[in-house]
């Protein structure tokens, strides 16, 4: 284990700029270093910036002021070391939930992704329902799928908006991730 933190924000501001509307600062002058290990929590009220700092970290924005180093490097594009479960389950309803698990895996060309996905429905206690669709399942039992496909593609940065919302219904405390 080495002493550089594995993400590093530095001053970053970020403005989002509306044609329409006032620009709205999001987040001003945050710092934070995150050493490699430990789960880290960022807390605060709703629209405070926690969203928008795991964007940064994922590359899926760019900050308009200050840097995001994952690992020592930039965060210039879309990271494909880190997986990223959003505040939404974002589960696709034409896809059953075993196929939803599949699709980062499928994304990155993974042969034996039917299996992967199979283990991690599995251990998020879905084993019975990989068969069913968006509509077929709760929220809860979304949110699950939702972890299962953040987890199944491996990350080396595992990013959880909000994973443990109580519009979940079924604690995610109450299985093992083991990774």
């Amino acid at each position: 284990m080495t002493n550089a933190p594995v993400v590093q924000i530095n001053d970053i501001s970020i403005t989002f700029k509306s044609p329409n509307r006032d620009s709205v600062l999001a987040v001003d002058n945050v710092s934070l270093a995150v050493p490699e290990g430990p789960i880290v929590a960022i807390v605060g009220p709703s629209g405070c910036g926690k969203s928008t700092l795991l964007n940064l970290v994922s590359g899926l924005l760019q900050p308009s002021s200050g840097s995001v180093l994952v690992k020592g490097r930039p965060v210039t594009k879309i990271r494909t070391d880190v997986g990223y479960m959003f505040a939404r389950d974002g589960t696709m309803p034409w896809r059953t939930a075993l196929a939803n698990v599949e699709f980062g895996l499928e994304v990155r060309n993974v042969p034996n992704r039917r299996e992967i996905a199979r283990e991690w429905l599995r251990k998020v206690g879905l084993e019975l329902f990989e068969s069913h669709y968006r509509h077929e399942l709760s929220q809860g039992m979304r949110q699950r799928v939702a972890v299962a496909r953040t987890f199944a593609i491996n990350p080396d940065i595992p990013l959880m908006d909000e994973p443990f919302d109580e519009r979940c219904g079924y604690p995610l405390d109450k299985f093992v991730l083991s990774h």
